[in-house]
Formats: C-alpha cells, structure tokens, sequence
C-alpha cells in the first residue's frame, strides 16, 4: 500500500500514509533530505493534521509551479533516500 496524496494550490497534501507508518517519522524524513541538500525543490513540510483530518501533512515547493527548478511532484512522491 502507498501514501496517497492530492495537489492544492501547487503543494502536495498527504492525506493517507499506509499501516504502520508515522507521520512524525515521514517528516523527520523529508526534513532530514532537505538538509542534505536532496530535496532542494522543497521548501518546507509542515504537519496540519487534525481530529477531522488525522492524516494531512502539506509539502511546499521552494518556487512557483512552473517556473524554472519548479516542483516535480512525480519525482517527490516516488524519491527514497
């Protein structure tokens, strides 16, 4: 099973993450190949998750949605350290 995930307003919203999978472990993870320098199309990963919404984390692209270096939400999505 994979995460599954919805494009709004250019960011990529995570809005289901497969059994056993923790959303503090998924961020701690983008968190550390942005500091790595891996992922530098990202700009942030912030975790909006809530009682109505117990799994949404939102990843912010570093520049505007097609401009150059822009977001490739199919290379994000299927990256693995």
């Amino acid at each position: 099973m994979r995460a599954t995930y919805e494009h709004e307003n250019g960011d990529i919203i995570i809005t289901s993450l497969p059994y056993q999978v923790s959303p503090t472990r998924v961020i701690e993870q983008v968190a550390l190949q942005m500091r790595e320098k891996k992922l530098p199309m990202v700009s942030d990963i912030r975790d909006l998750s809530d009682q109505d919404e117990p799994t949404r984390l939102m990843i912010m692209p570093a520049v505007k949605p097609g401009g150059p270096g822009s977001l490739d939400q199919p290379f994000v999505c299927n990256h693995r350290p």
